[in-house]
């Protein structure tokens, strides 16, 4: 309190508020605040806001680290904050030192992923298809799986080894059949981010689009 008292007499934006409710003389760094004006009041030498103290310039960053302790985040830290002190601009306060925490960062609520939108039918078969491994089966097996977005047509190829090398093995079979298509839509499993695969689709032609990373449902013809 003493502090508070201390730095309240020498602080230009409390002076100016005072000034604002004795001589309704309101300086224009203080002018967003004439709206408090029938709730601001002095309480000796120290400035209230109803109930909650007018916390001097200089002490604003000790009581912003006293509320940010534990990394409550911005509502909990501003429902501390309001329930017993205020100052001017309060909350952008608080939201730029808990946007700049890299704690709160961390554990904050992650980025909500890319919302879903319906893919575009192609304009003909076999011009975009999607790709994707399916297994172990009980024996071992694994099934390749390409489904045309066109018209579901669907390819399944069975294996027992899911290299790079193979999985191109087994698309040259079908692409000889069916013919190269435009663009080939798999997820981010090794197999079909290796350098021989991406090699592979720039040889043929080929547009590659990796799916987002554990967001399954960007694929989910093939998935399904």
């Amino acid at each position: 309190m003493k502090d508070i008292i201390k730095f309240s007499e020498i602080d230009p934006e409390i002076r100016n508020l005072k000034k604002g409710i004795y001589k309704h003389d309101w300086d224009e760094s203080v002018k967003g605040c004439k709206i408090f004006e029938h709730e601001l009041c002095v309480y000796g030498n120290i400035l209230l806001r109803g109930c909650k103290i007018v916390i001097p310039k200089e002490l604003r960053k000790a009581a912003l680290d006293a509320a940010h302790e534990g990394h409550p985040g911005i509502v909990a830290m501003k429902g501390c904050l309001r329930s017993k002190v205020w100052w001017p601009r309060i909350d952008k306060d608080v939201e730029t030192i808990v946007k700049n925490c890299r704690s709160c960062t961390l554990v904050g609520v992650p980025n909500p992923p890319i919302p879903m939108k319906r893919r575009e039918l192609p304009v003909a078969p076999w011009i975009d298809v999607a790709m994707d491994l399916f297994g172990p089966l009980l024996n071992n097996d694994y099934l390749l799986v390409i489904v045309d977005y066109y018209n579901r047509y669907k390819e399944v190829k069975i294996t027992k080894t899911i290299t790079s090398s193979q999985i191109i093995k087994m698309l040259k079979e079908i692409f000889i059949r069916l013919g190269y298509p435009i663009s080939i839509t798999p997820d981010n499993e090794k197999q079909f981010v290796s350098y021989e695969f991406e090699s592979f689709c720039k040889e043929c032609n080929i547009l590659l689009f990796n799916t987002i990373s554990y967001w399954s449902q960007q694929d989910g013809e093939v998935e399904r």
